[in-house]
């Protein structure tokens, strides 16, 4: 059950990095019993789902796709703008990042793409982009997370996607599942990179657009690139995303009365953007945002251990919380039904609310209003001292 989820994976963390380095654990200690085809990326763990990586594609110098397949064949569902959580050893430490798939579901027989894009610095990115990360090699994932997911419609309408960098992988998702099953939709794109080379997925943009054709013949998809550092033959838009450049750029594709806008990409990108678009009069609710961001070092940290009292379904328990652990390791522990699913603050499922005490805050899911109601993220936050902690469904 998910009472010993976290306490294992920790546990078994070490002995897979030992393994990796030419160190096999001790004959005397318990082992427990392995899958045929486990490969040093695989923590072997019993949180999430463990998925093999089929194939490795580059999209570009920087980016690569991987297809995940379940081992068994089971078929992995999710929601066109939804994000998987890999949960991926470095250097003796388990790391969450988040990915969104970038195919539409059941496109490849059950399988998932997710694209990760290398960012300076990073861990994960690095990893996964690297010679490291190998085909036959076995992830453990958690989700489908997130409600980035346009509502399916049967009448005419028009979305407007923008993206930015990485921010193409859901909407590529997002896209190609709306294309292929509602004819009476009409997508426009906007997309930045850098230069030319970057543009990940370009020729299944082209693609997707010489096939989404309506009864008229007309175009019901477009792309719009812009580029930062374009060649001197380009003929499409140059710059940044920034306000300056989205003015002259989102004239032309809001004139089509877009019924929903999504938007993700960098943090600048996003408020520019934002501030964009409600300078246009467009209303808010019809907006769209995702973003993902690396889980960062809390600001204040628990000096030892402290009690916290959890209440799940009417059951309450009391448990201590170790140092190193998150609100919702501790429930797990004790055996609590704890509802969670990207494990690294992007979603919300974790959400309980603090009657007592205090906790550190972190996570992004949450809107103000619900912190300020006394909700936190149980799957990162840590209380600091005596704290009271309840589920609410």
């Amino acid at each position: 059950m998910l009472a010993d989820t976290f306490k294992q994976l920790k546990r078994d963390v070490s002995t897979v990095v030992m393994a990796v380095l030419g160190h096999p654990p001790s004959p005397l200690v318990q082992r427990t019993t392995r899958r045929p085809h486990a490969s040093p990326m695989d923590p072997h763990t019993t949180l999430g789902r463990r998925l093999r990586i089929d194939a490795i594609v580059r999209e570009t110098a920087d980016t690569v796709s991987l297809v995940l397949a379940d081992p068994s064949g089971a078929p992995i569902d999710f929601l066109p703008g939804q994000f998987f959580t890999l949960i991926v050893p470095v250097e003796g430490e388990l790391l969450r990042r988040a990915y969104s798939a970038s195919c539409r579901p059941g496109e490849l027989d059950g399988r998932v793409r997710v694209s990760v894009k290398r960012i300076e610095g990073g861990r994960v990115s690095s990893r996964l982009t690297s010679e490291q990360t190998r085909v036959g090699d076995v992830l453990t994932v958690l989700g489908p997370s997130g409600s980035f997911v346009p509502a399916p419609a049967t009448t005419e309408r028009h979305l407007l996607l923008i993206a930015g960098g990485s921010g193409i992988t859901p909407m590529m998702a997002i896209a190609k599942t709306l294309l292929a099953s509602e004819p009476n939709t009409r997508i426009s794109l906007l997309f930045g990179n850098r230069a030319e080379n970057d543009i990940p997925f370009r020729a299944e943009l082209e693609a997707l657009e010489q096939e989404a054709m309506d009864a008229s013949g007309g175009a019901r998809f477009t792309v719009r690139h812009v580029l930062s550092d374009p060649p001197a033959d380009w003929a499409f838009g140059k710059g940044l995303l920034s306000r300056e450049v989205l003015e002259g750029e989102l004239g032309p594709l809001l004139t089509g009365k877009p019924k929903a806008i999504f938007v993700c990409g960098p943090e600048p990108m996003m408020v520019a953007v934002r501030e964009t678009l409600v300078a246009k009069g467009i209303d808010p609710a019809s907006v769209h945002e995702e973003r993902f961001a690396s889980p960062k070092a809390p600001a204040k940290a628990p000096t030892g251990a402290v009690e916290v009292t959890i209440t799940v379904n009417g059951r309450t328990k009391r448990a201590l919380q170790r140092v190193d652990q998150t609100l919702l390791e501790v429930g797990l522990e004790a055996g609590l039904d704890m509802p969670f699913s990207c494990a690294m603050g992007g979603c919300g499922a974790c959400k309980v609310h603090v009657s007592s005490g205090e906790t550190t805050q972190e996570g992004s899911a949450l809107t103000d209003a619900e912190r300020r109601d006394g909700f936190v993220l149980a799957c990162v936050d840590r209380a600091l001292g005596p704290c009271a902690i309840a589920v609410q469904k």
